[in-house]
């Protein structure tokens, strides 16, 4: 199979900033294209119109008076050639694309292209793959088996990549998911083979330019000049800017040449008797402990922040393993300064909630959230305690002015019915006097 290198993109859309937005992340080398270099007005929707409403008739075909700018839109398609080669889309407007007959062709052609070479395949990119759950992974799911019945192909033509950084961890059962909602989602069986899962390379980034030890506006300079070679190799932009960064930046200093003796007050791990309750007894290593306590902090404040609001008091409770999880890691010699300084910052924001010093003791704080939090689930029990209390008194009360109203109504129906009775005689009486 011959490697084609990408120099267009067909980008579908007439909105001139979003054409402009996509454009300025692409590098300067491919030319991009959009339905305005066709003339493609967009279709104005009136009401709950349907796109393309116009174009087909009742079977879903061309009409007539459209089949001339229909074929001449697929012939300036293919002039600027063909099908787009990457289609970047939302699965509510591929689904739309496998339903128009304006698009029929494209997946004609597909299937065309696939089949000429054994190794041909249609590369599917799923991002943010964990969003996929539920109803919404199930209609992604049978939108990709209307994608190979359309383009008329087996599996072995389909070839997936699911990005995400939310898929669990590399434990043996968190493995098995993984593998049972990628083969759910994508309808394809895999093995231990077939599927690879690459890991992360956590790279150490600069948060603040203005505190560098180094010219910052020439610097700012040349990350904006900064281009990237497609072979790999460093662009002299590249090596020039790192030449400045070797030149002006002091080198970070690493963590075995920072000895607790010297550490700030805030990074020294602290001895702490936790409450009773907080860490079960057996968990007695420090290592334990925060690894318990760091279930807690993403359980609560990563997996269960949309319910944050809801159950405050749990919130507050567990932002005394968030105090413990960051005094464990003190104590963990693997732990990362990076991580940690992270982590400081999420634990001043969470000591601010409750007025509690940014220079305060771990076990100060600790006893401070936990403490409240019990206090708080104290006041939300009793609180939902009295509600069903009044609700069970008011219910006789409801009851009784239920009944009263069921019988007004079943009295006003009934006078309603005699009072059209007695109109209808009366009516027949004038008939009949009438006649």
């Amino acid at each position: 199979m011959l490697n084609k290198k990408i120099n267009k993109l067909l980008i579908g859309t007439n909105n001139r900033g979003k054409l402009k937005e996509i454009t300025d992340l692409l590098p300067k080398y491919i030319k991009t294209l959009s339905t305005l270099d066709f003339k493609i007005k967009s279709h104005q929707r009136k009401g709950g119109s349907k796109p393309y409403k116009d174009w087909t008739d009742s079977d879903k075909k061309i009409k007539s008076e459209h089949e001339k700018t229909y074929e001449k839109f697929l012939e300036d398609i293919r002039a600027k050639g063909g099908p787009p080669d990457i289609l970047v889309t939302n699965y509510s407007m591929l689904e739309y694309m496998m339903l128009r007959p304006l698009e029929h062709r494209f997946w004609h052609e597909t299937r065309e292209w696939l089949n000429e070479h054994e190794d041909n395949k249609l590369l599917f990119v799923i991002d943010e793959a964990h969003l996929y759950q539920g109803s919404v992974g199930t209609e992604v799911s049978m939108l990709i088996q209307r994608l190979r019945s359309v383009i008329g192909v087996g599996n072995d033509k389909f070839q997936f990549i699911l990005t995400s950084a939310s898929l669990g961890g590399d434990e043996e059962e968190a493995t098995k998911e993984k593998h049972t909602f990628i083969e759910t989602l994508t309808g394809t069986k895999i093995d231990d083979k077939t599927l690879e899962m690459p890991k992360g390379i956590q790279v150490k980034m600069h948060e603040d330019v203005d505190k560098w030890d180094c010219e910052s506006e020439e610097l700012r300079d040349l990350f904006a000049q900064c281009e990237r070679t497609l072979d790999g190799t460093w662009s002299d932009s590249e090596k020039q800017l790192m030449a400045k960064l070797d030149e002006n930046c002091k080198p970070d200093t690493p963590e075995a040449d920072w000895p607790e003796n010297e550490r700030p007050f805030a990074f020294i791990h602290e001895k702490i008797d936790y409450p009773e309750g907080m860490f079960h007894k057996n968990l007695k290593k420090s290592k334990q402990k925060q690894t318990a306590a760091g279930k807690k902090v993403y359980q609560r404040f990563v997996k269960g922040k949309s319910r944050l609001n809801k159950y405050q008091h749990h919130m507050i409770r567990d932002m005394a393993y968030f105090e413990a999880l960051f005094n464990e890691m003190l104590n963990d010699k693997k732990a990362k300064v990076e991580t940690l300084e992270g982590l400081k910052k999420g634990r001043e924001a969470m000591r601010m909630s409750l007025n509690i010093s940014s220079k305060a003791k771990s076990s100060e704080a600790v006893l401070k959230f936990w403490a409240t939090g019990k206090m708080l689930k104290a006041a939300y029990n009793k609180n939902k305690k009295k509600k069903k209390e009044k609700q069970k008194k008011l219910t006789p009360e409801i009851s009784e002015r239920a009944a009263v109203l069921a019988n007004l109504k079943k009295q006003i129906a009934t006078a309603k019915v005699n009072a059209q009775r007695a109109a209808t005689i009366k009516a027949q009486e004038k008939i009949e006097e009438g006649n």
